[in-house]
């Protein structure tokens, strides 16, 4: 496989055209565009197009125009990640949307490029269990009668990279690294992983939180794909 091809989009032509550079010294293919109109046509010319990392306030359609326009042309033609130095759209409505990521402007490039890296790769690699894992100082477990019915009732809702959990009782803080057992009657085997907190919602109900996936035992990953399969969900981490 080539180079990854990624679009680039801020209405600051400096910043965007320093962007650019870093990219391209990475070794990456970086194309630019300096609004979100702008960005659909450079999608059109280029179809190959794998990352978009986006500005959120601009004119001529700002990155929250552009996330719900590539998710309504087609949900899994790009990751789309948010680069934003104001509080636009809050982490659990973006991950709800369908971003893979959010960052805060100035940019941490290194983290950018370990992320982009890293969302680059099938679910499959990026999710597999690996032993060199630390231990989490925080874990999730819960049990429920069947997965089916957790999913139906909003308990559990799983996205294109992690999950909600609806829980009232000692919640993780965003951010933190936690392990998660959930666990279910009968045969379904369970979920078993370690993620990544990226919003918790305490006030409005359903109270509970969003966790990106980062490590999966195997018999975990092949219940999450075969969901993920069947279902075909937008958000990158759904809501409720």
């Amino acid at each position: 496989m080539g180079a990854a091809k990624v679009l680039l989009v801020d209405d600051n032509v400096d910043f965007l055209e320093g962007l650019e550079e870093e990219f391209r010294e990475e070794g990456f293919v970086p194309v630019t565009a300096i609004s979100g109109k702008d960005a659909l046509r450079r999608l059109d010319e280029n179809p190959d197009t794998q990352v978009i990392l986006t500005d959120i306030r601009m004119p001529d359609g700002d990155g929250v125009f552009l996330l719900d326009e590539v998710k309504r042309r087609n949900s899994n033609a790009a990751i789309l990640l948010f680069l934003t130095g104001i509080s636009d759209i809050t982490p659990e409505e973006a991950y709800n949307r369908g971003a893979a990521a959010i960052f805060d402007k100035p940019p941490d490039l290194a983290n950018i490029f370990s992320t982009v890296r890293r969302l680059l790769l099938v679910q499959e690699e990026r999710w597999k269990e690996r032993p060199d894992r630390h231990v989490c100082d925080c874990s999730v477990a819960l049990s429920l009668s069947n997965l089916q019915s957790a999913l139906g009732g909003h308990v559990l809702n799983i996205g294109q990279g992690g999950m909600f959990v609806q829980m009232r009782d000692s919640l993780p803080k965003v951010d933190q690294e936690i392990g998660f057992s959930i666990t279910f009657d009968g045969s379904e085997g369970s979920i078993v992983g370690e993620g990544v907190v990226r919003w918790v919602r305490r006030k409005t109900e359903p109270i509970g939180f969003g966790v990106e996936f980062v490590n999966l035992k195997k018999h975990s990953l092949q219940i999450i794909l075969g969901v993920i399969a069947k279902t075909k969900p937008t958000s990158y981490i759904p809501k409720n």
